[in-house]
Order: structure tokens, then sequence, then C-alpha cells
């Protein structure tokens, strides 16, 4: 099988690497050979019901996210679902 470009990426970020743990960021990105063609991603505010004991200060250490990050520029899970 032979894959032709464009293709397409997602990445997430998470709270921690724990069971869980929950979503703080998603990515996608569509790229060709040498060149991105689209890409955005997207912080995500805690939920209400998400369990602050799930936040880890080494992943933050990983990706840079801080729960201020999130709350300041951070959109509703459901928008960005």
């Amino acid at each position: 099988m032979t894959l032709e470009p464009p293709f397409a990426f997602i990445d997430f970020e998470a709270s921690a690497l724990i069971e869980g743990s929950w979503p703080i960021e998603f990515g996608w990105a569509i790229v060709r050979p040498n060149r991105t063609i689209e890409s955005a991603s997207y912080l995500i505010q805690p939920a209400p019901h998400w369990d602050m004991a799930y936040w880890s200060d080494e992943s933050q250490k990983v990706h840079g996210i801080t729960i201020d990050d999130l709350q300041k520029e951070g959109l509703a899970p459901k928008v960005v679902a």
C-alpha cells in the first residue's frame, strides 16, 4: 500500500499521563512533503466536573501549558469537540 499526500495529523496534550486525566489541547495539521497546508490548535478550558487532582506538574513541564493559560485562552470542551 502506498500513501499519497496530503497527510493529516492530530495531536492531543493531556493534564497528566494517568487514567482520569483530561484533554488540555487539540491540534491538527494537513501537510504535503516539505510544507504545511493548514493547521490549528485549541486550548481546552477545564470543565467544572473535571477533577483538578488529575493535573500533573510534571506534564506541565513537558507541554508548557498552565492552568492559567487554559482558563484565560481556552475554549469550552464542547466548542473544541
